[in-house]
This record gives C-alpha cells, structure tokens and sequence, in this order.
C-alpha cells in the first residue's frame, strides 16, 4: 500500500495521498508543517569533520599528464606549474621533475591536475602535444601507469 505525501492543505498540514486518491488528513503519520516555524533540529553530529570536495577527487593517475623535455634543454618543476597555471588557470596540484642524478639534466616528469577533465582539456584531443615554455620544448601525453618500467622510478 503505497502512500504519497502532499504539503498543500489550506490549514498548514501536511495531507497524505492513498494509492486510489483517498485523502488521509490525520497527523498520525506525518508531522505538521507551518512556513514560519524555522528547522531547529538536526541528525548531523556537531563533531563530523566539514565536508571539503578536493578530498574526494578521482586517482592521482587519472588526473596526470606526462611530460618530456629534450635533452640539454630541462625545465624546473616551477617554470612548468607556472605555464599550465598561466594558460589554463589554477589547476595544477604538483609537479614532479625526475632527477636521477645532480650533475644530469631531468628528462621527464610528471604533473598532477586537480581535475580528472584537465589532461583532456591540454591535450585537445591529440596523443601528445607539443608546448614552448621559455623557449624550450616540452612534450606532454597523457598518463600511462602500466608504462612504469622500474619501480624504483615511482615517484
């Protein structure tokens, strides 16, 4: 026996819908509502932690593009946070550069957006793309997790 609930009766109440269009008027059931009377109760608990979005985002691989720099020609993890933040507004989280060693230049890395929509919206559809930042170049392709070759490279 299914019931509908109805605000809308003339004296504030709340009127109860039968399955046949019978109407049920007792406040057996349901509470009275009044407009003017404001919500003082609540079942949330005062000690629940504030719901913050950017908790629950998407996998940080879902949310990456990787990147490549020629050789002789690397770019810091500032310069590259600072293009994408300039061309595309604030979305970068981080940027990882790789630097295996101090005396060599990086060749790759890694930049983390904070939306899963961002590496679509950089690579515009293409496989890769190339960009110039302060004159040098700058590949960038999506994300690829089961590319990693040596798990001492996880980053």
């Amino acid at each position: 026996m299914e019931q509908k609930r109805e605000a809308g009766s003339s004296n504030g109440e709340a009127v109860v819908v039968g399955p046949e269009g019978s109407v049920d008027q007792s406040n057996e059931s349901v509470a009275s509502v009044d407009s003017s009377s404001a919500v003082t109760e609540s079942n949330l608990s005062p000690y629940a932690a504030e719901w913050e979005p950017f908790y629950y985002k998407a996998p940080e691989d879902d949310r990456c593009c990787f990147i490549t720099f020629s050789n002789g020609f690397p770019l810091t993890e500032d310069q590259i946070m600072d293009f994408f933040n300039e061309r595309f507004g604030s979305c970068v989280e981080r940027v990882y550069v790789h630097c295996p060693h101090p005396w060599e230049d990086p060749l790759f890395g890694k930049v983390v957006f904070n939306s899963v929509l961002m590496p679509a919206i950089v690579l515009r559809g293409q496989g890769q793309v190339k960009f110039k930042i302060d004159r040098r170049p700058l590949w960038c392709k999506r994300f690829d997790r089961g590319k990693r070759r040596n798990p001492a490279l996880i980053y």
